[in-house]
């Protein structure tokens, strides 16, 4: 459980390498989940509670992602560079 947080960020950055590797959106929170679960199933041992801490860590990913992207820039960007899109 002590690596949790260097887990969760791990997990988000090799969710968006498989992003620009090509898979669909659609995908990636599962993909979140299940690279979370393998990673922390290697990490500590293979067990149920490390495979649900896994799970946990790979959802704990997609919601920092998701409040990421919702949050954004919002408001922090002014208005003659919104024109510029």
């Amino acid at each position: 459980m002590q690596h949790a947080i260097v887990l969760t960020s791990a997990v988000v950055g090799l969710t968006q390498a498989f992003k620009i590797a090509g898979v669909p959106n659609k995908y990636c929170p599962t993909l979140a989940v299940i690279i979370g679960m393998i990673m922390q199933l290697a990490l500590a041992g293979l067990s149920a509670e490390n495979a649900i801490t896994g799970i946990v860590i790979g959802l704990s990913a997609v919601g920092l992602y998701e409040s990421g992207t919702r949050i954004g820039d919002y408001g922090m960007v002014s208005g003659h560079e919104n024109n510029r899109k």
